[in-house]
């Protein structure tokens, strides 16, 4: 429970950041994908833990790369961003090691997730005339 609502404050927060810059931009409709796969994320697991569907708890690493790869693709295709796009495969790529990790999976998707956040909070992306940062001001 207290991870649905970090998740869904952490959506609203995202939402209300990057609102004005993906109207200018054009770029909403990305928002609007981020948005709606979290919810789905947080609704599916949700459901898994109340109900205790073991199936679905047992696929949650695979379910939130999966939802996060997808993301950073659409966003990296929406933006023209290579690095972005770089983050989406390496999410679905580490999808296809988990089975070798066994026990570890929780860590390597913790590691995916958290090391392309750091990644692109680092790095400068491009994004290929697609942000006009001089139209925001």
């Amino acid at each position: 429970m207290i991870t649905s609502v970090l998740t869904g404050l952490g959506s609203f927060g995202m939402a209300c950041l990057a609102w004005r810059y993906t109207n200018v931009e054009k770029l909403a409709w990305i928002l609007y994908t981020w948005l709606t796969l979290m919810l789905i994320g947080t609704i599916v697991t949700d459901l898994s833990v109340w109900y205790g569907w073991g199936v679905i708890l047992m696929k949650l690493c695979p379910l939130w790369l999966g939802l996060c790869g997808i993301g950073y693709l659409i966003t990296g295709l929406g933006m023209r961003s290579r690095l972005i796009l770089i983050c989406g495969a390496i999410h679905l790529l580490a999808i296809g090691l988990l089975p070798f990790v066994g026990p570890w999976q929780i860590l390597l998707t913790g590691i995916v997730i958290s090391g392309c956040v750091i990644a692109l909070a680092e790095l400068q992306w491009d994004s290929n005339g697609v942000c006009n940062y001089q139209s925001l001001y």
